[in-house]
């Protein structure tokens, strides 16, 4: 969803510093970098550049008014081609992730704590997993010794104190 988000806001960027369309990937890079470039350290806030955009500024380029001729974004496939220089085509980005992107942005920290959690959890359990299954195989294998060493002693041996 990250990625369909940056896509999708690549592309308000270009809609409102008024590039022409469809736009190219290498071109999507070249201007996200130079507005960086510019931008960085400003400390001006979303919607008040077009480097910029708001997030209603990125719905509205997303749901009513896409460039027309520019194909839909994909996740992960721009990355994939500028660092490893291999073009593959990535997971399609749905529309609806621009109707709930602000839903999904609320919600992300509490998503990623969840995941961290649930592997932290995972882990604890196959510990405590492995500990009692050995802990029941060595209380076993006690157990066996004990019987064979009862039923090897002989009948004199076992009135002896030890």
């Amino acid at each position: 969803m990250y990625s369909c988000d940056k896509r999708f806001k690549w592309l308000a960027m270009a809609k409102l510093l008024g590039k022409t369309f469809p736009i190219s990937n290498h071109d999507i890079f070249k201007m996200v970098e130079k507005c960086e470039e510019d931008l960085d350290g400003t400390g001006i806030h979303e919607g008040a550049n077009p480097c910029r955009p708001s997030n209603d500024q990125i719905a509205n380029v997303c749901l009513s008014h896409f460039p027309a001729g520019q194909p839909h974004p994909t996740a992960f496939d721009a990355h994939l081609e500028r660092y490893l220089g291999v073009k593959m085509h990535g997971v399609p980005c749905s529309a609806h992730l621009c109707e709930h992107f602000d839903t999904v942005q609320e919600t992300d920290v509490l998503c990623i704590c969840g995941c961290v959690l649930l592997v932290i959890i995972a882990l604890a359990v196959r510990c405590w997993g492995k500990h009692l299954f050995d802990w029941f195989k060595s209380s076993r294998m006690r157990e066996r010794s004990l019987q064979m060493f009862a039923h090897h002693e002989g009948p004199e041996e076992r009135g002896r104190p030890s």
